[in-house]
């Protein structure tokens, strides 16, 4: 059974605009007939926000694809090989991501929520794996 309560509005607070280590927590996978998206949800792992959820949305198709690469290479893949990626292949992999703080109105009400604008590789030296 759940309780469904429309009074209850969510408390979601933004992220501050940053970058911010973290982790791939979950990955849900929609398939259309354009293509693949993920819905990954990073959890910060150290710092101020640690164990805040982050989500982003990544497709795998057309002009997304350019921010799909990015994504690979923060997390040590190879973008310009042709591969298969699996869910169980990301999931726990760690990366830097940089959030943005974005305005939209939902229902005539203001609100703000966090955009992922970019990803780096995450680790002491700074070099990526290839």
């Amino acid at each position: 059974m759940v309780l469904f309560d429309p009074a209850k509005k969510a408390n979601y607070e933004t992220l501050p605009q940053g970058t911010y280590v973290c982790r791939v927590e979950d990955i849900r996978e929609k398939t259309s007939d354009r293509g693949t998206r993920w819905t990954i949800w990073f959890r910060v792992t150290e710092g101020e926000h640690e164990n805040r959820i982050v989500f982003d949305d990544v497709f795998f198709y057309g002009k997304g694809l350019e921010h799909a690469g990015a994504l690979l290479v923060a997390l040590g893949r190879n973008p310009t090989d042709k591969q298969e990626l699996l869910r169980k292949d990301v999931l726990d992999l760690v990366c830097n991501i940089s959030v943005d703080i974005r305005a939209y109105e939902h229902d005539g009400e203001s609100r703000t929520k966090n955009i992922v604008v970019s990803y780096d590789f995450a680790s002491d030296d700074g070099d990526k794996p290839f």
